[in-house]
């Protein structure tokens, strides 16, 4: 097991295994996890820009209130949040902070040379389940080899 690092209230523990089994078990994770730990959790291991890049954020400004605990007016950015801390914590079960900031923020040659980052950020309410759809292929292939 994995246990990726701490936030404020506790770790993001995904179990290593095969990459089909990482990824749903981040999947799960992540949705255990309050907005507030994902946000911390995602400041801590990609950083600012690309935590308010991929929510779809003109910059990082608002990104301490959400660490303090408000929660945006838009429910998209909550759920491109978790997308995110999702994609970062099955490629933290093998890698480290580094490496999953460059996978979202790469272009992919599973996602047609798309970066991950940029497909959340441009998701909308309807449209992010297909998009995680197609992220959780790439990052198999990513966990793959």
């Amino acid at each position: 097991m994995s246990t990726l690092p701490q936030t404020a209230t506790g770790p993001f523990v995904v179990p290593a295994g095969t990459p089909a089994k990482i990824v749903e078990a981040a999947a799960r994770t992540v949705r255990k996890q309050s907005f507030t730990e994902q946000v911390e959790y995602l400041l801590t291991t990609v950083g600012p820009r690309i935590t308010a890049a991929g929510a779809g954020l003109r910059d990082a400004r608002q990104l301490p209130a959400w660490r303090r605990g408000e929660e945006p007016r838009e429910e998209i950015k909550l759920d491109r949040v978790a997308a995110l801390a999702e994609v970062t914590a099955a490629v933290m079960v093998d890698y480290p902070p580094a490496v999953a900031a460059s996978f979202l923020r790469s272009s992919q040659p599973a996602l047609d040379d798309r970066s991950p980052m940029l497909m959340i950020r441009a998701a909308s309410d309807g449209g992010l389940p297909e998009v995680m759809s197609e992220v959780r292929g790439a990052l198999r292939a990513f966990l793959q080899g």
